[in-house]
């Protein structure tokens, strides 16, 4: 008796269960899609292939995944994310392995609608054959407050390569770009969970043409640059010298933004400048005094 009430209850439990996962799991989907000038190429060609989100009508605010591609056949050359929809970039689109890019990125507010870029690679074909660029681990997340999954949707960009005797031009025209990162502002914070509390310096910048390609921190008016990722950790945790962040794009084109920390010693610094004019007013008078009076007209 106690074990048919046991079954009956498990099964119940079962049915309910079932159900109510069918009633209530997330309609919302969204599609990841490529773009390209043809799917037949020759051997030695470049191209272009863009990705774009497609929201279905909803609203995303964050996506992550990985695209691969058969490297016996392409080579990856490089990667765009110029003008993305993508505001900030937590792992921007690189190598993870041989044949496989990693992506992660946020977009504050949410995006909505059929075609956002979000970066583009230019592949060159290596040899005849036929092939495939998928995109797998995929990941969106709506911009509902509770950070909700989408269910994600993507179709692979088949194509084929064929053999040529005439080397191939690139139909891939470079990204003409002489404007400068757009402004953006670092910012210093702590959190338990990064560098167990330290102060850490965090920045985003973006570059609309042809995408930022590395950063330079500078502690100090007197330090060097070194390259740089976000989230960085300070050296100087006293947070007593002003800091340079340099944003620099793909075309060498640099933006640079200052932060003033809290405990900020630009006063001493300011003296110690003033000091080194003044010291150099006073040599430059001196060595002018010492000058015979036929080089001075009066």
């Amino acid at each position: 008796m106690y074990k048919k009430l046991i079954f009956h209850l498990a099964l119940s439990f079962f049915i309910f269960h079932f159900a109510f996962s069918i009633f209530t799991s997330p309609a919302f989907a969204a599609d990841i899609f490529f773009d390209a000038d043809g799917r037949q190429f020759l051997q030695g060609e470049d191209f272009l292939l863009n990705v774009f989100l497609n929201t279905e009508g909803d609203s995303v605010n964050a996506i992550e995944g990985h695209l691969v591609f058969p490297d016996d056949l392409l080579d990856m050359l490089e990667v765009r994310d110029g003008d993305s929809a993508v505001t900030f970039w937590i792992k921007k689109p690189k190598f993870l392995t041989s044949n496989t890019l990693e992506f992660s990125g946020i977009t504050p507010g949410g995006l909505s609608g059929i075609k956002h870029f979000l970066f583009a690679v230019i592949f060159r074909a290596k040899t005849d054959g036929n092939g495939a660029v998928r995109l797998g681990e995929l990941q969106i997340l709506q911009n509902d407050g509770y950070g909700t999954r989408a269910r994600a949707t993507s179709v692979p960009f088949s194509f084929s390569i064929s053999k040529s005797s005439v080397p191939s031009e690139s139909s891939v025209e470079p990204a003409q770009d002489v404007i400068p990162p757009e402004n953006f502002t670092p910012l210093i914070i702590q959190n338990q969970n990064v560098f167990e509390g330290k102060n850490v310096l965090v920045f985003s910048a973006q570059d609309k043409v042809s995408g930022i390609d590395r950063y330079e921190v500078r502690e100090g008016t007197w330090a060097r640059y070194a390259e740089a990722e976000s989230p960085f950790l300070l050296q100087n945790q006293a947070l007593d010298k002003k800091i340079y962040v340099k944003a620099i794009d793909k075309n060498g084109n640099e933006r640079v933004e200052v932060v003033y920390p809290p405990h900020s010693s630009l006063l001493h610094e300011s003296y110690w400048m003033l000091g080194i004019v003044m010291m150099s007013a006073v040599l430059l008078l001196a060595i002018l005094w010492r000058r015979p009076t036929k080089y001075f007209f009066f």
